[in-house]
């Protein structure tokens, strides 16, 4: 690979990180990240009706 290559390709994973990163905040979801496996999941909301904040 040549050096511009590179450069291209690790702005791009730092840009989709950042991007990532902030929708994991804005929204009510949980990244959990292990060796073997990555997991988003949702969070349990307080304003929730269906479930009063418990989750599920």
């Amino acid at each position: 690979m040549n050096t511009r290559t590179t450069l291209l390709l690790a702005a791009a994973v730092a840009v989709t990180a950042t991007t990532a990163t902030a929708a994991l905040k804005a929204g009510s979801w949980d990244l959990a990240v292990s060796r073997n496996a990555i997991r988003l999941s949702p969070r349990p909301r307080p304003g929730c009706p269906d479930c009063k904040g418990e989750g599920g």
